[in-house]
């Protein structure tokens, strides 16, 4: 009897959600404060995200904390965060507010691509800093709807990249369940889902248009699969080159992820992940830029020199993530000064 207490016991520690009520409830809170402070100090499309997430990060956290005793789910106040921090203003800013320059850069990425085989304009034509594109050619297929004819809400690369994140972060939860099949299992990868996918880390970006989360919910996909031995691990190899192949900003992930397969699997298996990752971001790269390789002075000016801060034209690119705010507060974060 007592052995079978304690299987139970351990059956239900396996299936029992790290997002607890008042992790929720703390969570919740502490995203409302941060959108309430971007909607007092930020502006434009910024604030726009800031004034709907801060309302509704507010009734999730009123609403968690009312039914905490009760039997209604969690999901139904955290639904209600994701429709009030992600649904709502991204409908709004895509329908009713000029695009961000992020938006722009992807759209006319995906035209340049469509027309020319490459998404980057020759060094002689970069006329402004929007006429740069910092990402790798594979970030242009967010915008390839709006250059096949699409209208509306499904021309914008927003939307297209709203629903990659999410299902990529819900491949990146089912692929780290405890069980990938049982009942409770799937419902705790749909909370941690909509969880992830209504906090300002996510939801904030997509919104505006910032292109991290894709690359985001590619390395969690990476991460999942790495974090179990063998074949598996391999596809994390995958994973991380299609992320390398969006964006520039995945690429220190290879070395990290490899030095920690070569930990547990040893140097062999790890030089198999860097090669897999490579092999995958060079030839997605290819596919979607052919013309792009037989131009690398326009490659090297758009995605290493125009990030860097060494071209002509300087962006104006601003974030008010943590970094940015530290950077901000006075020459001493600068590291000179007076007294």
């Amino acid at each position: 009897m007592e052995h079978t207490q304690v299987t139970i016991e351990k059956a239900m520690s396996v299936h029992e959600h790290w997002l607890s009520r008042n992790r929720a409830l703390a969570a919740s809170g502490a995203f409302a404060a941060y959108a309430t402070g971007l909607a007092i100090y930020t502006g434009g499309a910024d604030q726009t995200w800031a004034i709907w997430a801060a309302v509704a990060y507010g009734v999730t956290t009123v609403m968690i904390f009312v039914t905490r005793r009760t039997r209604i789910p969690l999901m139904v106040p955290l639904l209600v965060s994701l429709a009030g921090a992600l649904g709502a203003p991204l409908i709004w800013l895509a329908t009713k507010v000029q695009p961000t320059p992020e938006v722009k850069v992807i759209s006319q990425s995906a035209t340049l691509l469509l027309q020319h085989g490459t998404p980057y304009l020759a060094p002689g034509q970069l006329a402004d800093w929007l006429s740069y594109n910092p990402y790798m050619p594979a970030m242009a297929i967010f915008g390839l709807p709006k250059a096949l004819g699409a209208t509306g809400l499904s021309a914008d690369p927003r939307v297209w990249m709203t629903l990659v994140s999410i299902a990529l972060i819900a491949v990146a939860f089912w692929l780290a369940a405890p069980h990938l099949s049982c009942r409770p299992c799937s419902r705790n990868v749909a909370l941690s889902t909509v969880f992830a996918a209504s906090s300002p880390v996510i939801a904030f970006p997509l919104a505006v248009g910032i292109t991290d989360p894709p690359v985001i919910a590619l390395l969690l996909v990476t991460l999942a699969l790495a974090a179990r031995p063998g074949r598996r691990a391999m596809w994390a190899g995958v994973a991380l080159g299609a992320a390398s192949a969006m964006k520039s900003t995945a690429w220190p992930a290879v070395p990290i992820i490899a030095a920690m397969l070569a930990t547990r699997e040893g140097v062999k298996a790890a030089w198999r992940f860097v090669g897999i990752s490579a092999i995958v971001a060079a030839g997605l790269s290819a596919l979607m830029a052919p013309a792009a390789l037989m131009d690398p002075p326009a490659f090297i000016q758009n995605t290493v020199l125009f990030p860097l801060g060494l071209t002509r034209h300087q962006t104006p690119a601003a974030s008010p993530l943590p970094g940015h705010l530290l950077a901000m507060t006075g020459s001493v974060a600068r590291g000179g000064g007076t007294c």
